[in-house]
C-alpha cells in the first residue's frame, strides 16, 4: 500500500472517534469537512494516475472492512478523490 493511502486509513479511526465524542447534531458533517481539507492538501498536488491508483487501493481496502462506519467514511473519501480527478 502506498503511503498516501496507508496514512488515509490510519487516520479513519481518528475521524471515527471525533464523531463518537461529539454531541453536536452537524458532526459528522464537520468531520467530514476536515477530512475534505486534509484530502485536498493531498489531491491538489498529485498526477491524475497517483490518485487513480489510490482510489483502487482504497476500493479493494474497503471490500475487507466489516464496520459499517469505516465503510461510510471510505466511501465519502473515494467519491471525494474521484471528484478531484
Amino acid at each position: 500500500m502506498n503511503p498516501r493511502v496507508d496514512r488515509i486509513i490510519k487516520e479513519l479511526s481518528m475521524y471515527e472517534r471525533a464523531e463518537e465524542v461529539g454531541t453536536f447534531l452537524k458532526l459528522h458533517d464537520t468531520v467530514i469537512h476536515e477530512l475534505h481539507i486534509e484530502l485536498d492538501r493531498v489531491y491538489d498536488t498529485i498526477a491524475k494516475e497517483e490518485a487513480e491508483s489510490d482510489i483502487k487501493e482504497l476500493e479493494s481496502y474497503s471490500t475487507e472492512v466489516t464496520d459499517h462506519h469505516k465503510k461510510e467514511l471510505l466511501h465519502e473519501i473515494i467519491a471525494y478523490i474521484e471528484k478531484k480527478v
